[in-house]
């Protein structure tokens, strides 16, 4: 997996061209029990859209995704198809949206996984509102809903903060701080324009 990740980041460090835009995100899940990484990857020609995933959606999932974006005002609609790997075996469909406008941004990562191996499918939803009061500092509230069709499901709310310097973006979201399921998730991406 290590090589993998080595792959997407040197292939999305050469690309540079007015059509193609490609983010690439390391993060951490820090709980009280582990850490966990994970690392996202999505590459946008034209209208194409991919992304390569692993342990974003679930720890040590791997997840690769293929759509076609969609854009209407301010919004961007993006179905998505895809195959899961390692931990999960199946097959994926979402719906992302973003909205961006007078400086308040909202994304919905919707995501349906249909684990064919281990019987261990789910839905989730990540609805992230962020307002950028500076470039440098974007505050705002993520609430995750995961609904398993075979176990227990669960909801983690949190705030998170955001800064960007230059094409870098360095985001810290605070889940569930109010109880003992409290984790911090740091992410750090650069998008190649």
């Amino acid at each position: 997996m290590r090589l993998l990740f080595i792959i997407v980041f040197i292939f999305c460090s050469r690309v540079y061209s007015q059509d193609i835009t490609s983010l690439f995100m390391v993060s951490s899940t820090i709980s009280k029990s582990n850490i966990n990484y994970s690392y996202y990857n999505s590459f946008n020609y034209k209208n194409i859209y991919t992304s390569t995933r692993f342990g974003y959606d679930l720890p040590k999932v791997f997840l690769f995704n293929v759509g076609y974006i969609f854009r209407y005002e301010n919004i961007k609609y993006i179905p998505t198809i895809g195959i899961i790997a390692n931990k999960m075996t199946g097959i994926s469909t979402g719906l992302d949206i973003h909205y961006s406008k007078n400086k308040i941004n909202i994304t919905s990562l919707n995501q349906f996984m249909i684990d064919c191996k281990y019987d261990n499918s789910l839905v989730y939803n990540w609805t992230e509102f962020s307002y950028e009061i500076k470039t440098y500092f974007k505050p705002g509230m993520t609430i995750m809903p995961v609904y398993y069709f075979n176990s227990k499901s669960y909801t983690d709310v949190g705030v998170n903060v955001f800064t960007t310097i230059n094409n870098i973006d360095i985001g810290v979201y605070c889940f569930n701080f109010w109880n003992e399921s409290r984790y911090l998730y740091l992410s750090l991406s650069y998008t190649f324009k």
